[in-house]
């Protein structure tokens, strides 16, 4: 006798994981881009000049002013010639019609949406399935260049939308790429059972930046292979707000508000400044963690380095309902005197639920000494860490159960002294236009605002 299928069930969470799917690479050139203007115009200059690739892959893609510009870059870098390929994710760029896919397939590109809706309302015995969806920000030119982060191509992110959402993006140069292309081929393969055509052999010779730039970056990782996470070691990263000029595939990244950031000990950077419109190699240490839906490779590193804290935990979120685990390695670490902060976003949000829902934790947390800051006016959409002077990352993974249960995330780890500097100072700023929510204010609170925290929370484990 045949058994009938099951309706629904909520998938078991994805175990913290010991092995990683990459290992950490050296010799990269770290860029921070804030707010969405400037990671478009980033990634906009990058792919008009594209020579060989063009891969694009985020969550939400609107159907705006936005959204339609970058369309039309990525059909113009296929007419050119260049290999492109668009891949979407069914619920989060539903706006977007088959026609505008079609017209960057007229134009010689590939495109694709992971999970289309349209395909498990036919199956109804399968509807849970719709809930798996691919939450990356994963952007790569020429296999040299790559973003992640939290922002979309949408009009959410610019002047276009007022207050515009307050965002970080991570742009890097080097071999840290190749893992951001290998996650975009895997996901490309799981979504249309094809794989994508190879890099040709001119993008993979090319350099990251100048030859002396090369060997530079080499000759730092290999002055800081033996050096444990954290070693003080002369670093160079370029921070930047805007950015201007083209990005070449296999140039560096020109940008403008450039920063150094010294070793852990805040020292200036070694060796001269590099020339105009070149960033100096920095040889950051970073790993690409690719969590999927058995793989819980975000959480599995940041349990690890918050339960080994000394000195700080910096978090910032937009969606963040927490694990009991998380709850209590971040009590653990306030007991042992660790500075524990968490930046959240305030009554400005997108997802009211999520917020009441998160809320519900707060008590607990400030009774054991964790101290909360909610962004003031834009919504705080950002995504990332720092702990200690070891560790942090920036990406797309939100630090709720419905990311770690559903979604495919991709997150930057970073694991040299010059990005951690870089994501202490971000944090730093961003606490300016923040407000803490110290005991007295959380006991002060209206009686409506603690039944919303009442109810949303009985629905914490879906989210």
């Amino acid at each position: 006798m045949k058994r009938l299928p099951r309706t629904f069930h909520l998938p078991r969470m994805p175990k913290l994981v010991r092995r990683r799917r990459f290992a950490p690479v050296s010799g990269n050139t770290l860029s921070l881009l804030d707010g969405g203007d400037a990671y478009y115009e980033h990634l906009t200059a990058a792919i008009a000049s594209a020579k060989h690739e063009v891969l694009l892959n985020t969550y939400l893609w609107a159907n705006d002013e936005t959204g339609r510009a970058f369309l039309a870059s990525a059909a113009a870098a296929a007419r050119r010639g260049v290999s492109v390929a668009v891949l979407v994710d069914g619920v989060g760029s539903f706006s977007l019609t088959s026609q505008h896919l079609q017209d960057i397939r007229e134009a010689g590109g590939r495109a694709a949406v992971y999970g289309p809706v349209h395909r498990w309302l036919r199956r109804w015995w399968r509807m849970h399935r719709l809930l798996r969806r691919n939450h990356r920000k994963n952007c790569i030119i020429d296999g040299r260049i790559a973003w992640t982060g939290g922002a979309g191509i949408a009009d959410f992110w610019t002047a276009r939308c007022v207050p515009p959402w307050r965002d970080l993006m991570a742009a890097v140069e080097g071999p840290i790429a190749t893992q951001f292309r290998e996650v975009f081929q895997g996901d490309w393969r799981r979504t249309t059972g094809q794989n994508l055509p190879a890099l040709p052999a001119a993008a993979l010779l090319a350099a990251p930046t100048s030859a002396s730039a090369a060997a530079s970056a080499s000759a730092a990782a290999a002055a800081r292979a033996p050096d444990p996470p954290g070693a003080p070691g002369a670093t160079r990263v370029t921070g930047v707000t805007g950015a201007t000029g083209a990005t070449g595939a296999t140039g560096a990244m020109g940008a403008t508000g450039a920063v150094g950031a010294g070793g852990a000990g805040g020292s200036a950077p070694a060796g001269g400044s590099a020339p105009a419109g070149e960033a100096e190699p920095s040889g950051e240490q970073l790993r690409v963690l690719a969590t999927s839906l058995t793989q819980r490779e975000l959480a599995t590193e940041l349990h690890r380095a918050v339960r080994h804290a000394a000195r700080r935990v910096w978090i910032a979120s937009p969606y963040f309902v927490p694990s009991f685990l998380l709850r209590r390695r971040l009590i653990a670490a306030a007991h042992r005197g660790v500075d524990v902060r968490l930046l959240l976003p305030g009554p400005t949000t997108d997802h009211r639920i999520v917020w009441f829902a998160g809320r519900r934790h707060y008590g607990r947390l400030l009774a054991e000494g964790v101290r909360i800051h909610e962004q003031i006016g834009s919504l705080q959409h950002a995504k990332y860490a720092i702990v200690d002077d070891s560790w942090g990352f920036i990406g797309s993974s939100n630090l709720d159960s419905w990311s770690a249960r559903y979604n495919l995330e991709l997150d930057l780890e970073l694991r040299s002294p010059g990005a951690h500097a870089m994501i202490s100072a971000r944090f730093q700023s961003d606490l300016l236009e923040a407000h803490e929510i110290t005991r007295e204010l959380w006991h002060g609170r209206t009686l409506l605002m603690r039944m919303a925290e009442r109810l949303f929370g009985w629905v914490d484990p879906l989210l």
